[in-house]
């Protein structure tokens, strides 16, 4: 996406006039289309920034768009970006040989542009629903991480015989969760009036009263 949250669309045609007219039909519908002019500058451009969908066309200089997709397919970056083909090959054996490639749809030109929209559309969708996915599954391992270490920390405080190991279990546990490389355990004093030192890990003993 881009800045404003639109979803990328990236136009892939060595013909300005093909790229002019999917960009004007996808403008309308509220995308932000990036352009390159061959294969290569493509898969370049795509596995820097992996954009919704891609829209491939075949006849290009440099690198044609059948072998665009293949290395956009091996590319664990862009690997299920949705790729549309969009071809003035319209022969059964170009279109299997697109699909084969790794595209996910094959248009012919000319294009209709209804049709045009609401499959660029579809893999919109598509390539949204992936990355709520992904987004779920990484928030997921992270959670399933944490309940771990919580774990471990449980049956650590149990095992511990001595205020001090507690103390370090805690610090510990806690510099691992925070992500932090500084963290330091005050404790009440045997009155309860003052703090004193429990642990410490990357920091000095005493550094805590500078605070």
């Amino acid at each position: 996406m881009d800045g404003n949250g639109a979803p990328t669309v990236m136009l892939v045609d060595d013909c300005p006039a093909n790229r002019c007219l999917f960009d004007k039909l996808l403008v309308k519908d509220g995308f932000v289309t990036v352009h390159a002019v061959n294969g290569k500058e493509a898969v370049e451009m795509a596995t820097t920034q992996p954009p919704h969908v891609i829209i491939m066309d075949i006849m290009m200089p440099v690198m044609d768009g059948l072998e665009a997709t293949r290395r956009l397919r091996a590319d664990s970056r862009t690997a299920r970006v949705p790729i549309i083909i969009v071809s003035a090959k319209t022969d059964k054996d170009d279109l299997t040989a697109g699909l084969a490639a790794g595209a996910d749809e094959y248009l012919f030109k000319p294009i209709h542009s209804r049709e045009f929209r609401l499959r660029v559309r579809s893999m919109v969708r598509l390539r949204e629903a992936q990355l709520d996915l992904e987004r779920a599954n990484v928030s997921l391992s992270q959670q399933t991480c944490l309940l771990a270490r919580l774990n471990e920390f449980s049956e650590s405080a149990l095992t511990a015989n001595s205020l001090e190991l507690n103390c370090r279990h805690i610090v510990e546990t806690a510099a691992q969760l925070l992500n932090s490389r500084r963290v330091s355990l005050l404790i009440p004093d045997e009155s309860g009036k003052q703090l004193c030192f429990g642990y410490a890990v990357g920091m000095a003993r005493d550094s805590w009263r500078n605070l």
